[in-house]
């Protein structure tokens, strides 16, 4: 081969390494834009499934149109995302936990792929935390890149459970070269609002012959609002404190329901029932004499005695201001002291 045929092969040869390198540059660059935001046909995906969903109904049918599009795109990461983000919005324990070993089995079905193990990590986020923290560090070990990762990590540490102000900005920035302007949700989302029931059930009890519907409501009310609480009680995003204050709340919620299914009672005919009723409460007010102090037993106390003293019964009003007023020797607290002398104005002087 002469000199210059030489010299043209070795040209050409030069020519086919720098392509292949611009190539792979290319493609090292577009590979983390993949995992930006989702492609323009998902997005449309997502919001029929969206479009498709029920404003109310049954954990199944609320997550089922993104569970269909998480099977039609399955190697789809936002495709995947906005179905965990379905069962997190709308699940309890049972289905959290269900959540995360269904992506037990996809990352051991697809051993060594980041995506598998991201989402499976990523079921973590929120009900075990610092083990979702672990999990994406892990996928970052094997590919600093991996842009999903960055994202998760920076909304745990913007959280005010997981709050790491140095960490929260070294993630963002990190995400922001990789996707400049990717959005990053707020967590945890706010909980679900309380039932909108109590005050439609509380202005039919209002009608001089209260109506019928009230039962059902006040049970539906009370139900929504466990939900709630179960909605609250699996994840770590919440403090203890703020678990034990939202289950007071729910229990507190139950003597009201209880108060007003007694007054329907009264303003339906109902005597018996209400009697019934009555001594079902003052059961559970005599198990909760343990603990005098705490809040849900003076409202229980408090509920009981207005009770009594509607439907003229003072012996009984009588008997639970004593109890209270024996817990305040016990206890003294001069709010509770000063709420008392109130009651005892407001219902002794009836009977």
């Amino acid at each position: 081969m002469s000199a210059a045929a030489q010299s043209r092969v070795a040209v050409g040869t030069l020519i086919g390494i720098i392509a292949a390198a611009l190539l792979a540059a290319s493609e090292a660059l577009s590979a983390p834009q993949k995992l930006c935001e989702p492609s323009p046909q998902i997005q449309q995906e997502i919001a029929r499934a969206s479009s498709a969903t029920p404003a109310k109904g049954s954990f199944e049918e609320l997550t089922a149109p993104f569970k269909a599009l998480r099977e039609r795109f399955p190697n789809d990461l936002f495709a995947h995302v906005r179905y965990q983000d379905a069962v997190n919005e709308h699940g309890i324990e049972g289905h959290l936990k269900g959540l995360t070993e269904e992506y037990l089995a996809l990352r051991d079905a697809h051993r060594g792929e980041l995506l598998y193990q991201y989402l499976l990590g990523r079921t973590l986020e929120g009900r075990n935390t610092r083990q979702a923290i672990a999990a994406m560090e892990e996928v970052l070990a094997t590919d600093a890149n991996f842009a999903p990762a960055r994202r998760t990590l920076a909304e745990i540490y913007g959280s005010k459970a997981f709050q790491d102000r140095q960490r929260e900005a070294a993630e963002r920035a990190k995400l922001e070269q990789l996707c400049p302007r990717t959005a990053i949700a707020a967590r945890p989302a706010p909980p679900p609002a309380k039932s909108e029931l109590w005050s439609r059930a509380e202005a039919l009890l209002k009608q001089p012959r209260s109506d019928e519907r009230v039962p059902e409501l006040v049970y539906q009310a009370l139900a929504q609002d466990e939900w709630r609480l179960q909605r609250i009680r699996p994840y770590d995003w919440y403090t203890p404190s703020y678990k034990k204050e939202q289950g007071q709340a729910l229990q507190i919620e139950y003597w009201n329901g209880w108060r007003m299914l007694v007054q329907h009672c009264w303003k339906t005919d109902q005597t018996a029932k209400a009697d019934a009723l009555l001594s079902e409460m003052q059961g559970r007010l005599t198990r909760l004499e343990k603990d005098r102090t705490s809040e849900v037993y003076w409202t229980g106390a408090t509920t009981l005695v207005a009770l009594y003293a509607q439907g003229k019964q003072p012996a009984k009003a009588r008997e639970t201001l004593a109890r209270m007023q024996a817990s305040l020797k016990a206890k003294p607290d001069a709010k509770r002291a000063a709420d008392l002398a109130r009651l005892k104005a407001k219902f002794l002087s009836r009977g």
